[in-house]
């Protein structure tokens, strides 16, 4: 993983470059899987489920061109070898509830013979699920507990423990000894900030202040007071697309001046979009997938 401080001039480039990356190299390795020889014509079908609707719907939109890079590559005219190869694309909003009812879709309708999924939200709550069914997950999901449960479960990025001690690790290099943290309520975010917190705390660190953020609220005159009066010398914002430059731009418009660190959301578009200059400066973790 890396650190890096954001330029709002530099972002959008690079996270399209990344976010596409993620789901044509998952792609690329299921195509990769198939068969270039075999005796007769034969079909399947690779589902894919990402947010294409809903507040996260940018990060899906990136995802669906990632596999059709991956497609355009490996599968031109829907073919390998002798195969034909078709893509399903399910809309999980985001929510696992839609995950689920899109996973039985993409296997009983579709007849898809493995899934790729985004979000943790998504990937923890279809686990059982893809387990159940005997059909392959392959997650973009960092959630810890991922593997854990499901037999049939791949992992495409890095756990919410590494990147939790990797952010730890950075503010401590910084000189930060207290730090405050909001989080979003998200099945990955949450996972993230827990990891974070124990290997902060580790470091002899102090967690002056950690608030939890419904996915609906976007008032955060309340949650910036308690920041201001928690003391704190440096802002983990841990929160998903949504929420994360109107965060941003909430912390610096109060003339909250500590530096703000924060997971990968901070470099979407969407974030720049609202955060404005206000993201300039912001502290973010980049994983390698």
């Amino acid at each position: 993983m890396k650190q890096n401080t954001t330029d709002c001039q530099k972002l959008n480039c690079k996270w399209l470059a990344n976010s596409r990356r993620t789901c044509t190299l998952i792609i690329l390795l299921v195509c990769g899987l198939i068969p270039r020889t075999a005796h007769c014509d034969q079909s399947l079908t690779i589902g894919v489920m990402a947010e294409l609707s809903g507040p996260s719907a940018a990060n899906g939109q990136l995802c669906r061109q990632g596999v059709d890079a991956a497609r355009r590559l490996l599968a031109p005219n829907d073919k390998i070898g002798s195969y034909s190869v078709r893509f399903a694309f399910g809309d999980t909003q985001g929510q696992g509830p839609a995950g689920i009812s899109e996973f039985l879709r993409l296997v009983q309708a579709e007849q898809a013979v493995v899934v790729v999924t985004t979000r943790s939200q998504v990937g923890m709550a279809v686990n059982p699920v893809s387990e159940e069914k005997g059909v392959p997950l392959f997650g973009i999901v960092g959630h810890s507990d991922f593997l854990k449960t499901n037999r049939y479960a791949y992992r495409f990025w890095p756990t919410a423990e590494s990147e939790g001690d990797a952010i730890a690790k950075k503010l401590k290099s910084d000189g930060v000894s207290r730090v405050a943290i909001l989080t979003t309520e998200d099945q990955w975010t949450r996972s993230l900030t827990d990891n974070f917190s124990a290997e902060f705390s580790r470091l002899d660190g102090d967690v002056a202040l950690s608030a939890s953020v419904d996915p609906s609220d976007v008032d955060f005159s309340t949650l910036i007071a308690r920041i201001r009066a928690s003391n704190a010398q440096a802002i983990l914002l841990n929160m998903t697309l949504a929420h994360m430059g109107i965060a941003i731009k909430r912390a610096r418009e109060a003339g909250l001046q500590q530096k703000l660190y924060a997971n990968y959301w901070v470099n979407n578009p969407a974030t720049i979009e609202v955060a404005g200059s206000a993201v300039k400066g912001v502290v973010y973790d980049e994983p390698n997938p």
